[in-house]
């Protein structure tokens, strides 16, 4: 039984593959991906974060005239930011944003995810 290997032994040649050119290196590949930086970015933060502030002052202007106080608070267990709506004259929560029911779950929520997902390092 003869087996005849291009390459191999004293029959036949060396194939002749097609020449292949290199894909870019991958530090090259990943920059021709990055999108271009937008140097006005930072302005337009910035300018966001101003017209946020100004939105923010005229409703705290706004709220007492409806015998309204609004506390912002930051809930550490979720690292968010709750709203709560207080009546001046009686001191209580009229609204909070988001319910507390929505921010119990949240908790629970992210407390099953952990259990089921270990972070290690």
């Amino acid at each position: 039984m003869d087996l005849e290997i291009p390459g191999i032994g004293k029959k036949g040649t060396s194939p002749q593959y097609p020449k292949t050119s290199h894909a870019a290196r991958p530090d090259q590949a990943s920059a021709a991906r990055r999108p271009p930086i937008d140097e006005g970015a930072a302005q337009r933060a910035e300018q966001k974060r101003a017209d946020y502030e100004t939105f923010l002052n005229q409703i705290l202007q706004a709220v007492p005239l409806y015998d309204r106080e609004l506390k912002f608070v930051v809930n550490r267990q979720l690292d968010e930011v709750v709203v709560k709506v207080i009546d001046t004259r009686t001191d209580k929560v009229i609204k909070e944003i988001p319910p507390k029911e929505i921010q119990q779950l949240e908790a629970r929520i992210r407390e099953a995810v952990g259990l089921l997902i270990d972070k290690k390092a």
